[in-house]
């Protein structure tokens, strides 16, 4: 087996799924319409995933049900200002 020699090289374009920030901007903007009511957003995902809500200003509860899979439920902040 050679050793790995240090190389100048462009890496392949980023993979990501085509859609994904677009699908959870518009269930925040659910959420936002229904600001102070909790829902349901993921059942069984990864464990950072609750983050791309709270990044856009979600409240977020998380609960694991298989190991290192969680449920997530998301709530935008109702107005408190009277």
């Amino acid at each position: 087996m050679s050793e790995f020699k240090l190389r100048r090289e462009t890496p392949p374009p980023a993979t990501r799924k085509v859609g994904d920030s677009s699908k959870i901007d518009r269930e925040v903007k659910h959420l936002q319409k229904n600001a102070g009511t909790w829902f349901k957003v993921r059942e069984a995902a990864s464990s950072g995933a609750y983050i791309v809500y709270k990044r856009r200003g979600c409240e977020t509860r998380t609960k694991t049900v298989q190991g290192n899979k969680y449920d997530i439920w998301a709530m935008w902040p109702a107005d408190t200002e009277d």
